[in-house]
């Protein structure tokens, strides 16, 4: 449905004459391991000087982030302030805020965007996360779409980069693939990607509302709220931006917990708004996400229709029950054990991958129904 009436997209835009202003707003915790490699990332973004600026707040870490924060802050004072430069690249300026209180990513960001409009008031935010990393002209090239189809917020595909062979990054690059294919129709039939990665996303000052300090999922609080008001989005799909991924199951499982749980507190707090929208945003909404969402509830509905069935129906429903659920469980954990015997994948990897991710989203759906408290959780691990 969504390949009917879609509009060509172009790959390349105009450079703007005058390239605006962009703060970069990002909020970390504990993240030593990859935030000396962020931030050298950012300061290597091509785009013209005294036009970004950087701040990074530091989310009450217990590691060594704040130090490394403190060294980059003043190197990059340093460069911005010498007259003897060797190179021609240009110089960006890192503010960095070291919060002593753990609140929450939301806190941090809110408080963020206070201090950017205080101090440079740039017109485009770029909202970004410490793994992900980027080509150095992957914000001009964001940019000049951004001004040129006049949006006001663009997301970036963000590539998986697998640790090895044989965990789920192969799994998790494709489901991202097919998320992209995705968002990349809707940009094409709606001009309304369904959401952003939330790891690197441009979004305009005026669109930014205030997140809920106790809000688990942010990116999608505010791509929401710009869609609900009627502004316009897209997705870049080249490959501009990537993510180390460890490959571990229950890393991701534990990603996918928290991310559910929000998602769902999004749902409960749009779904008045979402069913009053139109321009085809609730047909995206429930084809794209809620159904996904409530995916492991339909999957349960069914199952207990599968029983009911053999119990009142004659024994060949026995049969399809057996036939239909019986592998949903044996066949992954086949594979889970036959794995790590041999030490590589299965051809029932993907299997696998499915169930672990759909009982990741059942388990959110449980936490969001006791409540979130803040939105605080540990990174996963970078390694």
């Amino acid at each position: 449905m969504l390949r009917v009436g879609k509009a060509a997209v172009r790959s390349e835009f105009p450079e703007p004459e005058t390239w605006p202003s962009v703060d970069v707003i990002m909020s970390a915790y504990n993240e030593e391991s990859v935030l000396q490699q962020k931030i050298d990332n950012l300061l290597s973004l091509d785009y013209p000087e005294g036009k970004l600026h950087i701040y990074i707040g530091s989310d009450g870490s217990s590691d060594g982030t704040e130090q490394i924060l403190t060294s980059c802050t003043d190197r990059s004072d340093k460069s911005l302030r010498s007259d003897d430069r060797t190179d021609e690249k240009p110089h960006h300026r890192l503010y960095a805020f070291p919060y002593t209180e753990r609140r929450g990513k939301s806190s941090v960001i809110n408080d963020l965007i206070d201090h950017s409009a205080d101090r440079t008031q740039a017109s485009i935010l770029l909202m970004t996360d410490a793994s992900v990393m980027c080509q150095p002209q992957a914000l001009k090239r964001g940019v000049a779409r951004y001004l040129a189809e006049d949006l006001a917020y663009l997301d970036y595909h963000i590539q998986t980069v697998a640790s090895s062979t044989s965990g789920i990054s192969q799994d998790e690059s494709l489901y991202q693939s097919l998320e992209t294919r995705l968002k990349d129709l809707e940009t094409r039939r709606w001009r309304r990607p369904m959401g952003v990665y939330g790891g690197f996303y441009l979004l305009g000052r005026d669109h930014y509302t205030k997140v809920p300090s106790d809000f688990a999922v942010d990116d999608f609080y505010l791509t929401m709220n710009v869609m609900l008001a009627g502004g316009l989005g897209a997705i870049m799909t080249d490959r501009l931006c990537w993510e180390p991924h460890s490959g571990r199951l229950m890393d991701e499982y534990r990603r996918k917990r928290r991310i559910a749980a929000g998602n769902f507190q999004n749902l409960w707090h749009f779904i008045k708004r979402i069913f009053r929208a139109r321009r085809g945003l609730t047909y995206s909404f429930i084809s794209h996400k809620a159904l996904r969402w409530t995916g492991p509830v339909w999957m349960l509905l069914a199952l207990a229709a599968s029983i009911a069935l053999a119990i009142c129906c004659s024994g060949v429903w026995w049969v399809i029950a057996a036939a239909v659920w019986i592998p949903m469980v044996l066949l992954p954990l086949a594979d889970l054990a036959m794995s790590n015997l041999i030490g590589q994948k299965t051809l029932l990897s993907k299997l696998r991958y499915f169930v672990w991710m759909n009982v990741a989203v059942f388990a959110g759906m449980i936490r969001h129904l006791y409540g979130i408290k803040a939105n605080i959780w540990d990174p996963p691990s970078r390694s």
